[in-house]
């Protein structure tokens, strides 16, 4: 049997910029006006025991301000997945794995944790478009847990997870363990209190820094220790569907404002080339505590929603806020607009982006292409 799908979405990005700019990770910050068509392919072929999934995407961008229009193909996923009895199956190819249970922050997803994610799409959509790794896999699947293994030759990397299902408390739980160049433990716990009011912890521990700092004598190096990086959230759901989700966030591989200020003295006096720290400068999640905070599905009628997000960095007291409209044009194709502030001040995480504020609109249409044959099963 194979099933293919194919989407397309169109984007329109217009911004208003203070400065110069110098990219960031936080939150796709985009340094000019553009239009971009996205096209997106998926197929899965099935054979007996054989499942052969496919994800594609190609990208054109036009620029309306600089000269940097760019094509791309992205191959996010092309995987032989077969399965050697009902419960245990075997994995080689590239495909998407990603891990957590929280909303805007997820420390256990180390596979990901320094690719692009584009955050103004839904966070299904944005989880299923990111590039994938080249594996191989073990998957065994019990009554009430399971253990996956995956291996990528080309990163020389290895993760091991187990998740277990504890039905008498309603919770669900994993532990994982992530070698690369760090080893790092991660735990990722979600129960459901009530009908309306679900709880989750994501917590990831590490042997080394994840970021660089500069020392007395202007030397730059990354620490070795321990830490950790933890988020507690919960979510409310109100009787007209209305979510709301808070988080707090502690990460202690951020920065303190000494340590900040001294990778930017550096760069300033020439001891160190921007060029060589500008990952570190721009990196997400600067510094060590903030506050999460999203309202969704806010019903305006019966094809608009609403979604209001808001990060507040609680060392700086800088912001970051995003309103979002969503429409339902059809039963295929959807509608979002979003505006974003970036609030602040000069040297702070929100404050220091030299975006003032974005606007962004995205227009989504989805159908499935065909259905053919029989599974042979």
């Amino acid at each position: 049997m194979l099933i293919s799908i194919i989407s397309c979405r169109a984007i329109f990005v217009a911004i208003h910029i203070r400065g110069k700019y110098r990219n960031s990770q936080d939150f796709n910050l985009y340094s000019d006006n553009y239009a971009q068509l996205m096209a997106h392919f998926s197929s899965r072929y099935q054979y007996q025991r054989l499942s052969v999934p496919v994800k594609i995407r190609a990208s054109e961008k036009y620029s309306f301000d600089k000269y940097n229009d760019q094509s791309d193909i992205f191959v996010d996923e092309a995987l032989f997945d077969y399965s050697v009895t009902d419960t245990f199956i075997l994995n080689l190819g590239r495909r998407q794995l990603v891990n957590g249970v929280a909303i805007g922050n997820n420390p256990t997803d180390f596979l990901n944790a320094n690719k692009f994610q584009d955050r103004h799409l839904a966070d299904q959509q944005r989880r299923s478009e990111i590039k994938g790794d080249d594996i191989i896999g073990l998957i065994n699947y019990f009554s009430s847990s399971s253990v996956q293994f995956y291996y990528s030759p080309s990163e020389n990397s290895s993760w091991l997870q187990y998740a277990y299902n504890f039905p008498f408390l309603n919770t669900d739980a994993g532990i994982s363990y992530y070698h690369n160049d760090i080893n790092a433990i991660g735990v990722n716990i979600s129960t459901t209190f009530t009908d309306k009011i679900t709880g989750y912890i994501e917590n990831s521990l590490s042997d080394k820094r994840n970021r660089a700092v500069v020392d007395a004598q202007g030397d730059f190096h990354r620490e070795s220790g321990l830490f950790t990086d933890l988020v507690v959230g919960a979510q409310y759901t109100f009787d007209n569907g209305i979510n709301i989700n808070s988080e707090y966030w502690y990460n202690q591989h951020g920065y303190t404002k000494d340590e900040y200020e001294n990778i930017s003295g550096a760069v300033a006096t020439g001891k160190i080339k921007y060029v060589d720290v500008s990952q570190y400068l721009n990196l997400r999640n600067r510094h060590k505590n903030k506050f999460f905070l999203r309202f969704s599905d806010i019903p305006v009628n019966d094809d608009i929603k609403l979604e209001q997000t808001l990060i507040y960095d609680l060392e700086r007291n800088s912001h970051f806020l995003r309103s979002t409209m969503i429409g339902q044009l059809s039963t295929n194709s959807t509608l979002r607009a979003s505006l974003e502030f970036y609030q602040g001040k000069g040297k702070s995480e929100y404050g220091g982006n030299p975006i003032n504020y974005g606007v962004f609109c995205l227009g989504y249409i989805s159908g499935r292409v065909a259905d053919h044959g029989s599974d042979h099963a």
